[in-house]
């Protein structure tokens, strides 16, 4: 009695295909990672398990479907390409102030500078301060800068008869460019103007009487 061999049918699960392992990016095939429909970062390795010979699926008319895992790596935004924040722009710069002179002027009649210089439509800002200690009526000082064709000898002159304007002519008036108030002692005043547009040498001076002759004088030269 002839024994006959029987090739027992696979169960059905292993009759279909199944991904043997899974693989990191880098080390799958791009081209069978398209084929299985893989996403982008990820890598799969597909192995085919065959049904024996003469094995028939039966009501079975498509063949199985395909099982794929996919192992994700790294974080949740993988694959996004992270926005760098936007640089802030610096602030714009200050806005220069004006250039400052500071005057001082005492019992000794002398102003500390004699001669200043700017540039011609410059904002030029003087502070006058009397450092001094004899009475205001006695020994007051002011700033008074006059136009370039003016004559400080003769505001001077003028000047001494006009107490109730504070020595400031008012005859002369049109030849006044800048001033500041007649200032006691310990007492400070400023004044700010813009610079004349004609370069050249423009005359100041302390208009209190006999100031001017004492030296209480110089020039504020534009350039």
């Amino acid at each position: 009695m002839s024994s006959e061999r029987r090739i027992s049918p696979a169960a059905p699960r292993e009759r279909d295909a199944r991904i043997a392992s899974v693989s990191r990016p880098g080390f799958g095939s791009s081209s069978e990672n398209k084929k299985c429909g893989v996403p982008h970062g990820f890598s799969a390795k597909v192995t085919w398990q065959v049904s024996p010979p003469g094995y028939r699926a039966g009501a079975m008319k498509l063949p199985s479907l395909v099982l794929i895992s996919c192992v994700l790596l790294g974080s949740v935004g993988c694959g996004r390409k992270e926005t760098s924040a936007a640089a802030t722009p610096p602030p714009p710069a200050p806005s220069a102030g004006p250039k400052t002179f500071e005057l001082t002027a005492g019992d000794a009649m002398k102003f500390n500078l004699s001669r200043m210089e700017v540039t011609a439509g410059e904002t030029v800002k003087v502070i006058l301060t009397n450092t001094g200690t004899l009475p205001r009526d006695v020994m007051g000082h002011n700033w008074v800068l006059l136009k370039k064709d003016a004559s400080g000898q003769a505001f001077a002159n003028a000047a001494m008869t006009c107490k109730e304007q504070d020595y400031l002519p008012p005859q002369l008036a049109d030849q006044v460019i800048a001033h500041t108030r007649l200032v006691g002692p310990r007492q400070t005043d400023e004044v700010v103007f813009k610079a004349p547009a004609e370069p050249g040498e423009y005359p100041f001076l302390c208009s209190f009487p006999a100031h001017y002759a004492s030296g209480m004088k110089g020039v504020l030269v534009i350039r």
